[in-house]
């Protein structure tokens, strides 16, 4: 019961804390009317206007003490159990069959968020790093450590489209810049290779309809930031050169390239000093080039960042506070303690690196599409999907994932 009632607290505060304040200007107005002898209240008895202020007075000071109460309940208050207690073994209770995608050491699985049509739609021999959806959703892209693999998502087909051959012990190679163009046609991307003395990159275009991979001969050492123009007919890169600020009085100089995908032609279309280290996309829009930004928005798993704060379209925030507790925002107004996140030492670290006893056993946390859920990848527990609202917890994978995405025109 005592659960039950903090919980609607939590979830209505903002509906509390207007009724604090509506109660507040009843009593302000009536005060004033009070003062100014024009209220006339029919007598029950010679108590009764003093009776109503008691009432006001005595309903105010309960909503401070609830508000007070739930204030300590969520920010001072130890929640009593973990998310390794809460945990339910299934993910059947959650209304959405989103199909999220994930990377799980060498293997990219995917699965409806309630659990059902779970499947590995690569299983490879290294760590897989990243993968971009086509912009129509037909094709994946898939990044591992050694390959450049092409899926298409109806039959589950795979081919190499790159791979990297074995080299000398001192030489190191990646592939990265993995961009597909508007039209899901054709993409981009970079193969570098480095070693101590030595390193340098090749870019290549690759197209679908004939399955060619043609090399783009690069104009300077080093080209990054890929965009495609909304046509799909311009490739747009950028090389960035660190100054001296002392000497120049700026810190970077970019240079934005433009290469066209059909003449393989490089024209240099922009030059400039900037303090920051990322080129400004205003440059190119500013000369009424109309970028595609959405390819970005289908790739995942290139950044391995931690992000524990993460706020939904709707103003809903899933994150963990400074004591290590995941909380929950809703509608932007009071924090509401869901679970204490424990932490792990890391094997074979030496003492003194650890940190208040070692890192968080969660490594991830994003909101689904629609903004009800969230999904969670925990070191322990494997991935988890979460409904915040009523705090419940649901394990989707016993293995441990990242780099979750999906497919959303």
């Amino acid at each position: 019961m005592m659960n039950e009632l903090l919980n609607f607290l939590n979830n209505n505060f903002e509906t509390i804390l207007v009724l604090n304040a509506l109660w507040v200007i009843a009593l302000g107005v009536t005060f004033a009317f009070a003062r100014l002898r024009q209220l006339t209240v029919r007598k029950v008895g010679d108590f009764t206007s003093d009776i109503f202020f008691l009432f006001l007075a005595g309903l105010e000071i309960c909503v401070l003490l609830v508000s007070g109460y739930v204030y300590w309940f969520n920010y001072k208050h130890s929640v009593p159990f973990t998310m390794e207690e809460k945990v339910l073994s299934n993910t059947h209770w959650v209304k959405d069959d989103l199909t999220v995608y994930y990377m799980a050491g060498n293997d990219l699985v995917a699965t409806q968020v309630n659990g059902d049509n779970k499947k590995y739609i690569y299983e490879g021999t290294e760590r897989v790093r990243e993968y971009h959806f086509s912009p129509d959703g037909r094709y994946i892209l898939i990044v591992t450590f050694k390959k450049l693999v092409l899926l298409d998502r109806r039959d589950d087909h795979s081919e190499t489209v790159d791979s990297m051959a074995e080299a000398a012990e001192d030489v190191s190679s990646l592939i990265s810049n993995v961009l597909w163009s508007p039209d899901s046609q054709k993409f981009f991307y970079s193969v570098a290779h480095w070693s101590k003395i030595s390193s340098n990159t090749n870019y290549y275009l690759w197209y679908l309809k004939d399955k060619t991979k043609t090399p783009i001969k690069s104009p300077t050492r080093k080209l990054t930031s890929p965009y495609w123009d909304t046509a799909g007919q311009n490739l747009y890169l950028v090389e960035t050169e660190t100054m001296l600020p002392k000497a120049h009085g700026y810190l970077f100089v970019h240079q934005i390239y433009k290469i066209d995908s059909a003449t393989l032609t490089t024209e240099l279309i922009d030059d400039y000093p900037s303090q920051k280290a990322l080129a400004s996309e205003d440059r190119l829009e500013a000369k009424k080039i109309k970028l595609f930004k959405d390819a970005h928005r289908y790739s995942f798993g290139a950044d391995e960042s931690v992000v524990l704060r993460w706020r939904s379209p709707s103003g809903r925030e899933v994150g963990l506070d400074d004591e290590d507790y995941l909380y929950y925002v809703n509608n932007q107004w009071f924090r509401k303690r869901l679970f204490h996140v424990e932490r792990e030492a890391l094997e074979g670290d030496i003492r003194y690196h650890q940190f208040e006893g070692g890192v968080l056993a969660i490594k991830q946390l994003k909101w689904l599409p629609g903004g009800r859920y969230a999904i969670l990848a925990h070191k322990k527990l494997g991935v988890l999907i979460l409904d915040p609202k009523s705090g419940k917890l649901g394990q989707l994978a016993g293995m441990f994932g990242s780099g979750f995405g999906w497919y959303e025109k």
